[in-house]
């Protein structure tokens, strides 16, 4: 049996009252509305309650801090970063990213205030970092990570040989229309390429 979910009903991080489950995200992590003592409801990733990188629905944020005397904090030139090598072609790494589709979601291209008011300040000693190295800059696919994690992560994105060339899972996903976790998964257990790309979505034994 699966691990149960812990349950957040009722409690309270910081400014946030933690309602009920509202959905899940593309890598399975638990996302909670809350309402926050300003009145708003927001929904928030459940590790970023636990963690309290997430504590308002970004009142507080603002009350106390604004885009302007965050300049030279580091998770001010996280987003500057993000956003030079997705979008700026004279960028040294943009080849690396937005030269091959890497792109940030409209909620963070036009505002550090949501860039911070989901990711929270940046814990000394991280960078900012994408779960699925194919993915692109949004929430549901970014965490603030040190050097040996975000090794160990790039070390994962395997890539498999389709037709006459390697793709990534999410690559593969692309072509066929099958779930990129379902492919991951087939591919995992010992499924080939082809197989895992193409077998119908149910439930069968392993050959």
């Amino acid at each position: 049996m699966g691990r149960k979910a812990l349950e957040l009903t009722g409690k309270k991080f910081g400014r946030l009252m933690v309602i009920e489950r509202s959905h899940k995200g593309k890598h399975g992590e638990i996302n909670w509305l809350c309402l926050c003592d300003c009145g708003n409801h927001t929904k928030v990733r459940a590790a970023n309650l636990i963690n309290e990188t997430t504590k308002s629905c970004g009142c507080y944020h603002k009350e106390k801090v604004s885009t302007h005397n965050m300049t030279g904090v580091p998770t001010f030139k996280s987003w500057e970063s993000m956003k030079q090598r997705c979008t700026n072609q004279n960028s040294p790494d943009y080849f690396k990213y937005g030269g091959r589709g890497i792109t940030i979601c409209d909620r963070w291209l036009n505002s550090f205030d949501s860039f911070y008011e989901d990711m929270g300040l940046r814990p000394k000693g991280t960078t900012l970092d994408r779960i699925d190295n194919d993915g692109n800059y949004e929430p549901d696919n970014c965490r603030w990570a040190t050097a040996i994690e975000q090794l160990s992560n790039r070390r994962n994105t395997a890539r498999y040989m389709f037709g006459d060339s390697l793709k990534t899972a999410r690559e593969l996903s692309e072509i066929s229309g099958m779930k990129i976790k379902t492919i991951r998964d087939r591919l995992y257990a010992g499924w080939s390429v082809e197989k895992a790309m193409f077998t119908p979505n149910r439930k069968a034994k392993l050959n």
